[in-house]
């Protein structure tokens, strides 16, 4: 049976997933294209003007959080879980299920895994009630990401209006997921979370590679033609910045973050405006549809390769690139061990790395060694090049509200 899209109880095109039975919403169509021609020819303009920027709050994610006796704050101090980002994700994940009268809320202690089901509650659950709800978010969770899903380790927070409706928005976070499962009877919507205002958020990772001669190549089927040929195209040897930015359009930039979403299957994007207010777009209409209204949002975004974080081992082609980097990062031979010294280093390309733990780098080339270690050091101390790790360069980018947008709040 081919894909069929219905009304969704919030006034949205959506992809109908029912399958055990048939499906008690309206009429059904055979495209996303006419369910919304059908939305149009029977809602007012204004409404969906209104309708393309759900407002989840009209509190900012800065005021929610100052306030120690808020719902947010109180689930972040029950739940125990100290990643970064998970304050705001709890934030606009909490107004996005109150927009939908889901008030009640399990939460899972992350030190214990004993779930909470008592605090966010009209009336405590009995262990059966509880139980119903977790094999419900599970369900769902595999559903959306398949068979093999951790479900144990991706549900954070349940959210539900009472244990017997099947109405549960399912907060998520692991590798395997997104960051919210929207579940009402047949039919479930997957949600990104993304805190847009000030600094933004990440952009979705690609893994690049880097030949010995310096080149980047990149295969991967989700990126945009844009994006792939300003990636192939490109050489770097030492790559001793945090991150090279590509020069890309603002426009194409949202739309390798629109294919990245919709690729993984997200319905919904909620993101926050300039004022730090949050919002919802649809994710599951068209690519072209998606980048306007982001950008109407007022929604930038920008491509880099990172370099900066994850290390891997020396191979052929890393310890050629090093060897290749003569008179460029370091001056000299390397002798026949692979070793050169401490004073063949060119000391402008020296810096510390690092957050937590401190190490020295040159280049794109990271050492074993600490701040206070490399001090003690003398001029010819030895470093086999085998002995270094280089960073993986990481496709990336940031998404963010571009300077000078106006709030959406005032845009009618």
């Amino acid at each position: 049976m081919g894909i069929k899209y219905h009304i969704s109880d919030d006034g949205r095109p959506a992809r109908c997933r029912a399958s055990k039975r048939a499906c008690p919403k309206g009429p059904h169509f055979l495209s996303q294209g006419e369910a919304q021609e059908y939305l149009d020819n029977n809602m007012d303009e204004s409404i969906q003007r209104q309708k393309k920027f759900k407002q989840l709050s009209t509190n900012t994610v800065e005021q929610e959080l100052k306030n120690k006796k808020s719902k947010t704050n109180k689930i972040l101090e029950l739940s125990k879980r100290k990643a970064t980002g998970f304050n705001y994700e709890v934030f606009m994940a909490n107004n996005y299920a109150r927009t939908k009268n889901l008030n009640n809320v399990m939460i899972r202690n992350e030190e214990t895994g004993k779930w909470n089901t008592s605090t966010f509650a009209e009336k405590r659950l009995s262990k059966e009630e509880a139980q119903k709800l977790y094999k419900n978010a599970a369900r769902a969770v595999k559903e959306a990401y398949g068979a093999d899903t951790d479900t144990k380790s991706a549900i954070k927070v349940i959210y539900y209006d009472n244990p017997e409706s099947g109405n549960i928005f399912v907060q998520t976070g692991s590798n395997q997921t997104l960051d919210g499962i929207s579940v009402n009877k047949n039919e479930f919507r997957i949600v990104e979370i993304k805190r847009t205002h000030k600094n933004g958020a990440q952009l979705e990772e690609h893994l690049v590679s880097i030949g010995s001669n310096g080149e980047y190549s990149i295969e991967d089927s989700r990126l945009t033609d844009e994006v792939y040929s300003a990636v192939n195209n490109r050489n770097t040897y030492d790559n001793d910045k945090d991150s090279d930015i590509l020069k890309i359009p603002p426009q194409e930039a949202l739309r390798q973050f629109t294919r990245d979403y919709k690729t993984r299957g997200t319905d919904e994007l909620v993101f926050t405006d300039k004022e730090g207010k949050p919002y919802v777009i649809d994710m599951s209409q068209s690519e072209e549809d998606c980048i306007q209204d982001l950008s109407n949002a007022g929604i930038t975004a920008q491509i880099k390769i990172r370099t900066n974080q994850s290390t891997n081992r020396m191979d052929n082609a890393s310890i050629q690139r090093f060897k290749n980097n003569q008179n460029n990062l370091f001056s000299g031979e390397v002798d026949k061990e692979g070793n050169i010294t401490v004073s063949q280093i060119d000391k402008n390309k020296i810096r510390e790395t690092g957050k937590s733990k401190k190490f020295i780098r040159f280049g794109e080339f990271r050492t074993k060694f600490s701040p206070e270690e490399w001090k003690t050091l003398s001029g010819d101390t030895k470093i086999n090049v085998k002995d270094l790790s280089y960073f993986r360069p990481i496709l990336s980018g940031d998404i963010k509200i571009r300077e000078g947008a106006t709030p959406i709040s005032r845009l009618w």
